[in-house]
């Protein structure tokens, strides 16, 4: 990287629902967040429901606006969560630190 680069985050989304149509609805919640210099916090929802028999996917992506200056370290959340009902019937995320080093 160097002083003045812009940053980027994306999250690439899909989901497949194998269950027989039609059935009970499934909402899939998909979220990005991403923190830096202890009081910026961005956060972004992709949410869809589906019924049985449906895939898709979909991408979100933040851009840090303003160039960047200073070395930082980015908190990156990527989570998604399924819920049929009331249960949540799948739950995964991963969480890493980028360290930008002009």
């Amino acid at each position: 990287m160097d002083t003045g680069d812009r940053v980027v985050f994306y999250h690439n989304l899909s989901w497949s629902d194998t269950r027989r149509a039609p059935a009970s609805s499934a909402t899939h919640y998909f979220h990005l967040r991403v923190a830096w210099a202890v009081t910026y916090r961005w956060d972004d929802w992709y949410n869809v429901t589906t019924t049985g028999e449906q895939s898709d996917s979909a991408s979100m992506r933040y851009v840090i606006t303003d160039e960047v200056y200073y070395e930082y370290n980015i908190d990156v959340l990527w989570e998604v969560t399924v819920v049929n009902g009331a249960y949540c019937s799948a739950y995964d995320a991963e969480e890493r630190v980028v360290t930008l080093d002009l």
